[in-house]
């Protein structure tokens, strides 16, 4: 089988590139004599089953559609692909569902929706010797000196740059509480109510090193923010 170059879908080609795969490589790796349906398998091979049959099979026949967003959205992707390269969205699949809510969020909150930006910021823990065969007794701490948020900050601030290209962004970090009130999960030193005044301190501190749009608030089960 002879693959039409001019007829493979130019978004696919670029994506493979992005991607760090040869795309030239990728695409002569079928010969004359394959039929459509090998040459499909070929190339998913190559690229190491990171893209669907359907995905490579639209491509080739040059009907892979790319998702319509503006052109300051398609700048702001283009970013973020070159922040991370291979990886640059977490938890890809072959079907590209995760790319495509993306896009989908990004539009709406370029067109005005209400839209926080949620990064996670894990408390500290400090851990007990113990009896042999039990799980350690553990003490949760507010240090902002250990922030990951803290220590990533310039990072999360470009990111807010250029989210404010397309709009106004809302970034929220969140501590989880969970991580000072599941008994079932650790054994704490503290009691309760310790504990909980922690994860204020540790709300506090934050916000008072975080300068704005970047505000921080506590994750609590089964609650939204309104």
């Amino acid at each position: 089988m002879k693959i039409n170059i001019e007829q493979i879908s130019q978004s696919f080609l670029k994506r493979l590139e992005q991607d760090e795969f040869s795309a030239q490589a990728i695409i002569a790796s079928p010969n004359d004599k394959d039929s459509f349906k090998i040459a499909v398998r070929k190339i998913r091979q190559q690229t190491g089953l990171r893209y669907s049959k359907e995905i490579i099979k639209r491509a080739l026949n040059g009907s892979e559609k790319p998702p319509k967003i503006s052109p300051e959205v398609a700048i702001f992707i283009d970013w973020l692909k070159n922040q991370r390269r291979r990886r640059w969205i977490l938890e890809a699949d072959d079907t590209q569902q995760n790319e495509k809510l993306l896009a989908k969020d990004l539009m709406e909150f370029s067109q005005g929706k209400s839209t926080d930006f949620i990064v996670w910021n894990c408390l500290t823990f400090e851990w007990e010797q113990d009896l042999p065969g039990k799980y350690p007794v553990c003490k949760v701490k507010s240090e902002p000196e250990t922030s990951i948020v803290l220590f990533n900050l310039p990072r999360i601030q470009k990111m807010t740059t250029e989210l404010a290209k397309i709009g106004d962004p809302e970034i929220i970090v969140m501590i989880p509480s969970t991580e000072a009130t599941s008994e079932r999960v650790w054994r704490y030193a503290q009691t309760r109510e310790e504990r909980e005044t922690i994860v204020d301190e540790a709300v506090d501190k934050l916000n008072q090193a975080l300068p704005k749009p970047i505000t921080c608030l506590v994750s609590k089960p089964n609650c939204r923010k309104s």
